[in-house]
Order: structure tokens, then sequence, then C-alpha cells
């Protein structure tokens, strides 16, 4: 009886360690080999979580977008990304892009295209693993 239960642990902790180190060493995913699930202005999008927080995340949650936007506020984050903040019309507010790569030209007032993973909304649209489309 002990040894069935020594056994069957050892093969579900087996079982467990080799799932647990396949989704630890998953391949991520690659923003720049995705074609965009919605192309839209820094606007449209902040209006759409603004509006209505919950269909906004049914909609764009952890899908790739493409957002046309005027930089405001060029910031870098605590993993020393560069992060471009889009106008949205709300003056406090507004689309939170963390760039992948160099942003040399980049300058605020410019307007850019970058497409990320939408991660919700925290005050701003948060879009992760960006890139600068076409600048």
């Amino acid at each position: 009886m002990i040894r069935a239960i020594v056994i069957g642990s050892l093969v579900v902790f087996t079982l467990g360690s080799v799932v647990a180190y396949r989704l630890y060493n998953k391949p991520h995913r690659s923003v720049e080999k995705e074609s965009p699930y919605a192309s839209m202005s820094a606007y449209e999008l902040f209006s759409a979580f603004e509006t209505n927080e919950a269909e906004a995340n049914i909609r764009y949650l952890d899908k790739v977008i493409e957002v046309d936007g005027t930089v405001s506020e060029i910031l870098s984050n605590q993993d020393g990304e560069s992060v471009l903040l889009l106008k949205t019309g709300d003056p406090l507010f507004g689309i939170s892009c963390t760039i992948k790569g160099g942003i040399a030209n980049v300058k605020p007032g410019m307007p850019v295209t970058v497409k990320g993973i939408c991660t919700g909304y925290l005050s701003d649209v948060v879009l992760t693993d960006g890139l600068l489309v076409g600048n």
C-alpha cells in the first residue's frame, strides 16, 4: 500500500515538473509576426475603454492592436525599456506603449503608429511588446 502511494506521488511530481518546465520555457508571442486584430487611433481605443471597459476588455484584451497617435511623452520603465505615451484627448491619461527596440528618432509631438499587445486599462490603456510601424 505504501509502495503504491510513493510510486503514485513520484509519477504526479514528475508530470507536474514537466508541465511547469514547459510552461516556464514557452516561447513568447512575436508582435512582429502577428497581424493586428484591429487598427485604430489612440483616441478611439481610449474611448472604447473609457466608455465601457468590460466590453473593450472582451474585444481587445490580449490581442495585437495597431494604434495611430501623437507622442505626448517618452519615459523609461523599471526594465529600462522605452515607453511612449500617446495623446487621447484626455489631459491626464493616454495610451502607454512599451516599445521593444530603439526609438532614436521619436520625439514628443511626432505622429507614430505602434503595434503591441493590449493588456488592459489602468488609467492609461496599456500596450506591451510594442514596435514602431512605418516610422
